[in-house]
Formats: C-alpha cells, sequence, structure tokens
C-alpha cells in the first residue's frame, strides 16, 4: 500500500499534463475545405474534456477514503486513459492526414500519456484488490 500515494501523484501529473499538452505542444491551426476546423481541432477538444475528468478524479483518489470509492476511481481513470489514447484514432475522430504536422507529435505524447494513466490506474486497482484480501485473510 505505500506504492498508492506516488501512484495517485503520477496520476495526477499525467492528468494534467494531459490537461494542457495541447498549450505547451500546439496542434496545427490549418483549415479543412470549407473553412471548418480540421479534425485534430475536434480530437484536442475532447481530449481536453476527458483530461479535465481524469484531473478531478485523480484529485479525488487523495480524499476518497473507503476502498470501495478508491477502487472505482482506479477504474475509472483507466478507462479515461484508454479514452485519450483513442480519441486520435482515425476511426474514433482522428487527427490530420499531414504527415509533418504538429499534430501527430502532439498526439504520439498523448497516446504514450495516455498509456501511461491506464498502467498506472491498473496497478492501483492490483494494490487495492490485494489490499482487501490481506484484510480478509488477517
Amino acid at each position: 500500500m505505500k506504492l498508492y500515494k506516488p501512484l495517485a501523484w503520477i496520476s495526477l501529473i499525467v492528468s494534467i499534463v494531459l490537461l494542457l499538452l495541447p498549450r505547451v505542444v500546439p496542434i496545427c491551426t490549418d483549415l479543412a475545405g470549407g473553412m471548418n476546423s480540421m479534425r485534430c481541432h475536434y480530437t484536442y477538444q475532447a481530449e481536453f474534456l476527458v483530461g479535465l475528468l481524469a484531473v478531478i478524479i485523480s484529485f479525488s483518489l487523495f480524499v476518497l477514503h473507503t476502498l470501495e470509492a478508491k477502487k472505482l476511481a482506479s477504474f475509472i481513470i483507466s478507462l479515461l486513459g484508454i479514452i485519450v489514447t483513442l480519441l486520435p484514432q482515425p476511426w474514433v475522430i482522428g487527427i490530420c492526414v499531414h504527415p509533418a504536422s504538429a499534430c501527430h507529435r502532439t498526439t504520439a505524447i498523448t497516446i504514450c500519456l495516455g498509456i501511461i494513466l491506464v498502467l498506472v490506474s491498473i496497478i492501483q486497482l492490483f494494490l487495492l484488490s490485494k489490499q482487501k484480501t490481506s484484510q480478509v485473510e488477517g
């Protein structure tokens, strides 16, 4: 259980980075045909909302006291990490097709951070499940 707090901090920091990522590593500002924003604009609007939810739920890991609530929060964070990873895929929302655009760099970082978020929350779930098992045995 000693790892739970550091993992909660990692989850919160990764969520904040996901929230601020398009500001630090900007996406392209090109317009598609008809003077509409490109798909990457809409992808990162959705990423912002998912990142905001991840920050809120990651912060809740510090204030929740029951084991079931912590498990639920960790599970939701893992789902949000999966959503973060899937949003830039072309079959969900996608990003622009220009291979040299800034969107590809931002997307690579986003996918890596989403995978980290999923892994951290799965480890948290494992630790919490192990804690409950050891409490029942003891």
